[in-house]
């Protein structure tokens, strides 16, 4: 077929692969911070990745995310997260964080998770670089999960093989949120923003941070919860039981 004009569909798909394969991309991350007063607790990190034109202002933040999606390219960005991640593990400066017992989180997409080779990819990347699958959390956002659960609980299983650990994220918007962590049981379980945004002021929110924390106990996972944004909800979390 003909090459696409510059600026129809196809480009932006062609510019996102292209990025993709040239390497035009970098990683950052932020902290987990552990609620509990354990000076000796290892840090964890939530992975964060920007295009470099990002960077230099010529794109939005997180502009090439829908453009990946509506192109099929998001399986190819997360194994280019996952090695790259990797990689840098095995460096110096990350060997010396994994040795101390740090995490890292990696967000998966729902057609990643739908992605058959993308369990042994994990597993091949794993064993090229020596770097322990304990490492590493993959987290599943919990609307994915709702719509994959198959797909998720598939994914899940095959990448515990080698030692990797499940993180749900947005947990407690879909009404079946409990149900889902019984049927789907996880490492963390990450509570929504709006929720904790919103549980310092208002019972019902706080009612659903209360819920998870027990909920999670019960299967031995540990609780994360996000967007928190003041030193009030801080302490609330705090004395919710909250860990991270």
């Amino acid at each position: 077929p003909p090459a696409a004009a510059a600026g129809e569909p196809d480009d932006a798909g062609q510019r996102i692969l292209a990025a993709i394969n040239g390497n035009e991309f970098t990683l950052l991350c932020h902290r987990i911070v552990p609620l509990a007063a354990d000076p000796a607790a290892p840090a964890h990190y939530e992975l964060l990745i920007r295009l470099l034109e990002e960077e230099s202002g010529m794109v939005p933040p997180g502009a090439f995310f829908p453009l990946a999606e509506e192109f099929g390219l998001l399986p190819q960005l997360d194994r280019w997260v996952v090695s790259n991640l990797l990689d840098w593990m095995a460096g110096p400066e990350g060997a010396a964080i994994v040795a101390a017992g740090s995490l890292y989180f990696v967000n998966i997409a729902a057609a990643t998770l739908s992605d058959p080779d993308f369990p042994d990819f994990v597993e091949l990347q794993l064993r090229r670089t020596g770097i322990a699958g304990r490492a590493v959390c993959f987290e599943i956002d919990e609307a994915d999960l709702v719509r994959k659960s198959g797909d998720a609980q598939a994914f899940a299983r095959q990448v515990r093989l080698n030692g990797c650990r499940i993180a749900i994220s947005g947990f407690g918007e879909s009404g079946r949120s409990l149900e889902l962590l019984k049927q789907f049981p996880a490492d963390f379980v990450k509570i929504n923003g709006s929720i904790v945004r919103q549980a310092l002021a208002y019972p019902v929110p706080r009612a659903k941070v209360a819920a998870t924390v027990r909920a999670a106990r019960e299967i031995g996972a540990r609780t994360v919860a996000e967007m928190v944004e003041d030193d009030g909800t801080l302490a609330m979390l705090r004395s919710a039981g909250v860990d991270f």
